[in-house]
């Protein structure tokens, strides 16, 4: 429907679609299935350790509402609540726990991210995210995913 909208609408011959990090949350299966038949999946790994932790200080710094999944959940609030001496949900600052989770959610991630983009996608670095500065850059940075994909071993 967004694909239809963007180009029926706004007559946009290319969307670029970030669903963020929450897809890979989703235990939906035909969610998955719905966007990789009618788009390109792109997951940027963050490679370099310096990367990995301003980006978690941005998240803790300006903490935003996230989605879990709810055994992942139900474990770290449990963990969150001992830790803080709390007796029950309704007690948690949502900012607090959504700063002390999110290192957690993040790393907890990585290894869903890959598993959607492994078969289904392609896979940039970070560094390489940063180099972009123009459409041309961009088209650049899909061109060498898809041909590295390509030069991959297949299983």
């Amino acid at each position: 429907e967004l694909i239809r909208k963007a180009y029926e609408n706004y007559a946009y011959d290319n969307l670029a679609n970030d669903v963020g990090g929450s897809l890979c949350e989703l235990d939906e299966p035909p969610v998955n299935d719905l966007l990789v038949k009618h788009s390109l999946i792109l997951y940027i790994r963050v490679t370099e350790k310096a990367e990995e932790e301003a980006l978690i200080s941005r998240a803790q710094s300006s903490p935003k509402p996230l989605y879990y999944r709810p055994a992942f959940l139900e474990e770290q609030l449990q963990q969150y609540l001992e830790l803080r001496s709390l007796e029950y949900a309704a007690q948690v600052d949502p900012d607090d726990f959504c700063s002390w989770v999110f290192p957690r959610l993040f790393h907890s991630r990585v290894p869903r991210y890959e598993a959607i983009a492994r078969p289904h996608g392609y896979t940039v670095t970070s560094h390489e995210v940063a180099a972009v500065r123009d459409e041309q850059d961009f088209l650049d940075l899909m061109e060498n995913a898809i041909a590295r994909k390509a030069d991959e071993p297949q299983e």
